[in-house]
């Protein structure tokens, strides 16, 4: 599995988004802080359809027993 630039999550992000399959809220945390962007599911969109529609991916496939250790932190993550 190829390796993703913080760039090219964003975009993939913003794509999504502009699909209305998630939403993003982007929040000022102050000059020391920066920009944080924050990532939630479209709450119309049916999630098991989503995910079959995802898991049928050869290349999303594999992540599906993927179990996230640091979610916190991830979903706190700036992008």
């Amino acid at each position: 599995m190829d390796t993703l630039t913080q760039r090219r999550v964003t975009d993939l992000l913003s794509e999504l988004d502009m699909l209305g399959v998630i939403s993003t809220t982007v929040q000022s945390r102050g000059r020391s802080k920066g920009i944080a962007k924050y990532v939630s599911p479209n709450k119309s969109i049916d999630s098991d359809a989503l995910s079959e529609l995802l898991y049928s991916d050869s290349r999303i496939n594999p992540l599906k027993d993927f179990e996230m250790k640091a979610y916190h932190a991830v979903s706190q993550m700036r992008l």
